[in-house]
């Protein structure tokens, strides 16, 4: 329908638009994720952005799996999808929790999909020609499917199979080109290999490690700098090795130390200092008060789906991410 096709063609100005919005406020996510018009503060991560573009560019499925919180989502929205839409592309980042992941990217690529009940029940690949089509030549669509462990706890073995029998389809197609990223935790990577009775999916993979001590040290630094703020010299790396001494650095804890810091800070104060995080006895028990004092600034009605919330950043083995 027309109206889908008119929604195509405002999305990648759109996304554009989004991707250069400044960005405001706190200049660290806490536990929040890097979206599109996080690009700028979006630090430390250099070599992944660097290597997983040059993959997703290059292959039509390519599966990005690390352990839970390393930081997978803000990579692929803040530090992919950025590039992709710069050099004229269309990128939709997908999480099909509820719904089966190819009628989530149908409604992700066409907003008013179930006034056309023939597009809806058309198959992912010819209905991707279409959206391809209306791109024009020369265009590639990006795929993200993110957080995609929920398609294995959430959807049954026949649906999960007639979904992947579809993707290999779009795969294997030598038409318009459409590339597909599969975001999910390290231990579901293997349960991909379980298709592999009649189906053969094909990819390349890339696993995100956390980060070292200089790309966190990175990550720290540059968001404060954008917004003016500096360091006590020194002040980073003695956090750091508090958090992590000998490891590397869980970017959760990384965001959440550095947001309630910068939220201390009085309005015309510009330097982070030892005295602040001597104040609250260190990094390890900022990182315990932070969680609280975040609850206790939502309304009361809030407080369960936060609560949810945290319950997402707890792994297979019940550790909490922080």
């Amino acid at each position: 329908p027309r109206a889908g096709a008119e929604a195509l063609e405002r999305a990648l100005p759109a996304q554009l638009e989004a991707a250069s919005a400044p960005a405001e406020g706190n200049p660290y996510r806490g536990l929040r994720k890097y979206g599109l018009s996080d690009e700028t503060r979006f630090a430390g991560r250099a070599r992944a952005q660097r290597e997983l573009y040059r993959l997703v560019r290059q292959d039509r499925l390519t599966v990005l799996h690390s352990e839970s919180g390393a930081g997978k989502t803000s990579l692929l929205q803040a530090g992919i999808m950025p590039l992709l839409l710069r050099a004229g592309d269309l990128a939709v980042c997908v999480r099909a929790r509820d719904v089966n992941p190819a009628l989530a990217v149908k409604r992700a690529l066409v907003h008013d999909l179930d006034d056309a009940p023939g597009l809806k029940e058309e198959p992912l690949d010819s209905f991707l020609h279409r959206v391809c089509t209306i791109l024009g030549p020369g265009r590639t669509l990006y795929v993200f499917l993110d957080q995609f462990e929920e398609f294995f706890t959430k959807r049954g073995e026949e649906e999960r199979s007639a979904f992947v029998r579809e993707l290999a389809t779009c795969c294997d197609d030598t038409g318009p080109g459409v590339h597909w990223v599969i975001s999910l935790r390290t231990e579901f990577f293997g349960r991909l290999s379980g298709f592999r009775d009649g189906i053969e999916l094909h990819y390349e993979d890339y696993y995100l490690d956390l980060l070292t001590h200089a790309e966190a040290r990175q990550a720290v630094a540059e968001p404060a700098a954008q917004v003016g703020v500096r360091f006590d010299e020194g002040l980073i790396d003695e956090l750091l090795d508090e958090l992590a001494p000998a490891e590397r650095v869980r970017p959760p804890q990384v965001q959440m130390v550095c947001s309630a810091l910068y939220d201390e800070l009085a309005a015309d104060q510009t330097l982070i200092t030892r005295a602040m995080v001597e104040e609250q006895h260190g990094a390890g028990a900022i990182l315990a008060d932070h969680l609280e004092r975040v609850l206790r600034r939502l309304e009361h009605q809030l407080r369960p789906a936060a609560h949810r919330l945290l319950e997402e950043l707890i792994d297979e083995d019940q550790q909490r991410v922080w």
